[in-house]
C-alpha cells in the first residue's frame, strides 16, 4: 500500500535543536556514524566545512576548523584500529 505525500505529513523529517550537551561528544557521533556506514575521511572533512550539511557545518563553525579535523583524524584512526582487532580476533577463532 502506498499513499501520496501530504503537506502535513507527520513522517516528513524536521530537525530540531536540543540545547546543551557536548558538541565535541556529538561531532564524535557523528564522524563514527558516517565511517560505519562507509565515508572516508575526506567525505568527512567536506562534510563538516559544506553549508550543504547544516548540522556537520555547525559543528565546524561552534568547534573551529582545526579542532573537527583533529577529531576526525582520531575518530578515523580509532575506527581503522578497531577493524584490525577485529580481524586479528577472526583470524584466532
Amino acid at each position: 500500500m502506498t499513499k501520496d505525500l501530504e503537506h502535513d505529513d507527520p513522517f516528513q523529517l524536521n530537525a530540531v535543536e536540543i540545547p546543551g550537551g557536548d558538541l565535541r561528544v556529538q561531532a564524535q557521533v557523528i564522524i563514527e556514524e558516517f565511517l560505519r556506514i562507509g565515508h572516508t575521511r575526506e567525505d568527512l572533512l567536506q562534510m563538516f566545512d559544506d553549508p550543504f550539511y547544516a548540522g556537520t557545518h555547525q559543528l565546524t563553525k561552534a568547534l573551529g576548523q582545526q579542532r573537527i579535523t583533529e577529531l576526525i583524524n582520531t575518530v578515523v584512526n580509532e575506527h581503522i584500529q578497531a577493524i584490525a582487532q577485529s580481524k586479528q580476533a577472526l583470524r584466532r577463532e
